[in-house]
């Protein structure tokens, strides 16, 4: 049995993927197996990955054909994985070589290590800062709720414990990686590995990587960015909503906060449920019951104070500046 999984999907990614396998392979950890599987591309990717695992029996080719999407292939590729442990792989990255050995020493009894990615552009040329840098978000041992507002944790940068990777949390609508890090971060909690690197690449045929690289280069930033960011704004309450499903859902997770957090989902889904922010006072309860609900589970007193900070504007539904204006309710006496 390998010690380490490495689950690899692509999908028209020739023009990257073989410095990604070549930074994969040369991993100073050897004992892994890479588990690579196709979804339907229309360039080189597929006979790329067939010529690495004709060379190495570390590479595992899974059969593939259509275009099933990401998650799917990611089901495929656990379900025939065999460690214990769990790592994922963007096609277009570069690993640092100590990434894989750093992350097997940092994860001791934590759930997830997760390593700094360092941000590159299309050529390979540094951006300067870190993707938490560049989000603005930093990571703590004690975060847990904080965790809820503000993903700091990527799958290209994890590595987890296979029990970790439930179904369900494939078919959320919050993305997979962010459920993940809060299953973690709610159980046996995650590790922050400095020396565990990744060199992430920012380029505009990803939609996501595409946001954050404007916010590195504002000067780019256009029309059709800023009704993007609204779009996201807008959809910012629903996707809180699915976060507190996925929690509520996790068999990782002790009954009592599964309920916890599944009721905590049923008063979110009950106010925002109108579509409409004119409603204050019925957003001013749904703060106090989520403060009460949740408060019990916060990893520290830093962890409270950030997402309490971050939840008054999300329940109003409104920007933070905008939420300052509007009073509190005062804790229970």
């Amino acid at each position: 049995m390998p010690a380490i999984s490495i689950l690899l999907p692509t999908y028209n990614g020739s023009r990257y993927l073989r410095e990604q396998m070549d930074s994969i392979l040369a991993q100073s950890l050897k004992d892994f197996e890479l588990i690579t599987v196709d979804d339907g591309s229309s360039d080189e990717s597929a006979a790329i990955l067939d010529s690495y695992a004709a060379t190495d029996d570390r590479v595992i080719r899974l059969p593939s054909h259509d275009n099933r999407g990401q998650n799917a292939r990611l089901l495929e590729s656990i379900a025939q994985a065999k460690a214990p442990l769990i790592a994922f792989a963007d096609q277009d990255d570069i690993w640092g070589a100590e990434k894989l050995q750093a992350l097997q020493t940092g994860i001791a009894d934590r759930a997830m290590a997760f390593g700094p990615s360092h941000l590159i552009d299309g050529d390979g040329e540094a951006l300067g800062k870190t993707l938490m840098e560049a989000l603005g978000v930093s990571h703590h041992p004690d975060d847990r709720l904080s965790i809820l507002r503000s993903s700091r944790v990527s799958a290209h940068a994890m590595l987890c414990r296979r029990e970790l990777l439930e179904q369900s949390l494939f078919a959320s609508r919050s993305p997979f990686d962010w459920l993940i890090s809060l299953v973690a971060a709610f159980s046996d909690g995650i590790a922050y590995v400095p020396g565990a690197a990744t060199y992430h690449r920012l380029h505009g045929e990803n939609s996501h990587n595409g946001a954050v690289l404007k916010k590195l280069r504002p000067w780019t930033f256009g029309v059709d960015d800023l009704k993007a960011e609204i779009a996201r704004y807008r959809g910012k309450q629903a996707h809180f909503t699915a976060q507190l499903e996925g929690l509520a859902g996790a068999q990782a997770l002790d009954p009592e906060m599964r309920a916890t957090f599944s009721l905590c989902a049923a008063l979110c889904r009950e106010t925002f449920a109108d579509g409409t922010q004119g409603n204050i006072g019925k957003r001013r309860e749904l703060f106090g019951k989520l403060e009460d609900n949740l408060r019990p589970l916060a990893g520290s007193d830093r962890d409270w104070y950030f997402f309490q900070k971050q939840l008054w504007p999300l329940t109003l539904g409104l920007p933070l500046h905008a939420a300052r204006l509007v009073p509190r309710p005062r804790p229970a006496a």
